[in-house]
């Protein structure tokens, strides 16, 4: 059984493995067919495919690691305790976002598409302090819909995880955990045709489904005794099962069996999806899981990151629409300056300022893991901390 204590560093890399994936996506929807806020004067086709892989893999990883946070969490702490921490980590960032950090997107949106004419004061008075919805109106929450939706499932689920916790463990894992992409592909199957993904919460059921079973397989798994070292002893064979899967869809695809929206699509990308994490995760326990003194200093920047990254990446992609340099060269420079902007602004702004930390969704207060006091060379922190849950006024992460 799996002690309290144990150390699970893969689930940190991951985690900003994932935000990096996020950050490359939004880069990559400035060059791809696809309507987003701005874009690139020449398209690039090609992106699609593997833009559409990224789409399905990048945010189910992240509330599979949301899910294992609730999990490890309530190992250490009561659950009204983690509701109310959980609350003021989730819910200053996104009031704060949706005033601060979305509305520059929307200006430039706006002043790209010829909305909108002078300067962002008088932008943001007059047109996002109407609070009128986007797309008619100028007031979202845009990338924060993750932190929004985060929020809700945990105000739902609270009742069943404080349940759940008092349940003993007699669940072995096993080959049965394939079977869990079935609800996943029934649920898009039968709703997504009715209520596409729009991250609205409202009129949203098929993405809001999606991403609370995401959660609560998270939480699920982190419950199982053993099942990182399962995953990781057979991290090979779900490799296979995912390129398996991948060789039967393909030929499917060609025929037309599967075809973008039906029945057979729904349930196939999920099977895909859920193998993926499953094997994402046996792979992470066998090449991950060990402490790094980069990890220790990187692993806070990882959820003001998330928050800021897409504001920054439209700020600097402004000025390339028009600018004379290739595709290549203007994705670097978002990758890049993105990248180099988010950690920049951590590191000056957000890092050394209580009032900063707080509005970003961190503790007022740095303070080191009991790890780092005691060990100098290493970094050591509870599996509660790696997945993001502070337990000691130590570092949040979502």
């Amino acid at each position: 059984m799996q002690s309290p204590n144990t150390r699970y560093y893969f689930l940190d890399w991951l985690r900003m493995l994932a935000i990096l994936g996020v950050v490359l996506y939004h880069v990559g929807m400035f060059f791809v067919p696809w309507g987003w806020h701005i874009k690139n004067p020449e398209l690039v086709g090609w992106l699609e495919t593997p833009m559409d892989i990224a789409h399905r893999l990048r945010m189910p990883l992240l509330f599979v690691i949301a899910g294992a946070v609730v999990a490890y969490s309530l190992n250490r702490r009561t659950v009204a305790a983690l509701l109310q921490e959980r609350s003021r980590r989730l819910l200053i960032p996104i009031v704060f976002g949706m005033f601060v950090i979305v509305p520059p997107q929307i200006y430039v949106e706006r002043m790209v598409n010829g909305e909108f004419s002078a300067d962002y004061l008088s932008y943001f008075f007059e047109r996002v302090l109407q609070f009128q919805p986007y797309p008619v109106g100028d007031f979202a929450w845009h990338h924060l819909w993750f932190i929004v939706y985060l929020f809700v499932y945990m105000l739902l689920f609270t009742p069943l995880f404080a349940w759940w916790k008092k349940q003993p463990k007699r669940l072995q894992p096993g080959w049965w955990l394939l079977v869990l992409a079935l609800p996943l592909g029934i649920n898009e199957a039968l709703l997504r045709p009715y209520f596409p993904e729009r991250h609205s919460l409202l009129n949203d059921w098929w993405t809001f489904n999606n991403y609370a079973l995401l959660l609560l397989y998270g939480f699920f798994l982190s419950r199982l005794p053993g099942v990182w070292e399962w995953l990781q002893q057979r991290r090979r064979l779900l490799l296979a099962l995912v390129g398996a899967t991948v060789a039967v869809i393909l030929p499917l695809k060609a025929i037309q069996i599967v075809q973008a929206g039906n029945v057979w699509d729904g349930l196939s990308a999920n099977v895909f999806v859920w193998f993926s994490i499953l094997a994402m995760l046996g792979y992470a326990k066998q090449w991950l899981n060990r402490p790094s003194q980069w990890l220790m200093d990187i692993r806070e920047a990882a959820y003001p990151t998330y928050i800021l990254h897409q504001t920054v990446i439209i700020l600097l992609a402004w000025p390339l629409i028009d600018a004379p340099l290739s595709i290549a060269v203007k994705a670097a420079i978002l990758i890049f300056g993105t990248m180099l902007c988010c950690l920049a602004v951590y590191a000056l702004l957000i890092r050394p300022f209580a009032v900063m930390r707080v509005l970003f969704g961190l503790p007022a207060q740095r303070q080191m893991a009991q790890g780092e006091k005691n060990e100098k060379n290493a970094v050591v922190y509870r599996a509660d901390v790696v997945a993001g849950v502070n337990t000691a006024g130590r570092n949040p992460v979502v």
